[in-house]
């Protein structure tokens, strides 16, 4: 299972670098993070994608490092992303070598 950081779908919707890597682990299946309205919910649902629930928010925090220029969205991917076992897909450079992380550019 693969888990995407909104910067590695934009990368793949724009059609910009990387996302010749981003198309085939699409095609594998994957989670996603940060849904911003009910149509997207609705849609992650249909589609069996889990939503983060309160143990990746804890994980999240504890990932909190000062100056590691990782967001707390960032924090709750890498967090999901370890709870299934899966690789969390950006394109996104601070996310440095986590080993849950696989950069696309």
């Amino acid at each position: 299972m693969n888990v995407f950081d909104a910067s590695a779908l934009l990368a793949y919707l724009r059609g910009e670098a990387g996302s010749e890597v981003v198309r085939p682990e699409l095609e594998r299946g994957g989670a996603a993070r940060r849904a911003d309205s009910d149509r997207h919910l609705s849609a992650a649902a249909r589609q069996g994608i889990p939503r983060l629930h309160l143990p990746d928010a804890e994980d999240a925090a504890a990932m909190w490092q000062r100056g590691s220029g990782l967001s707390l969205a960032d924090r709750l991917c890498l967090a999901l992303a370890e709870r299934l076992g899966a690789t969390a897909w950006t394109a996104d450079a601070q996310w440095g070598d986590h080993p849950r992380a696989s950069q696309i550019r």
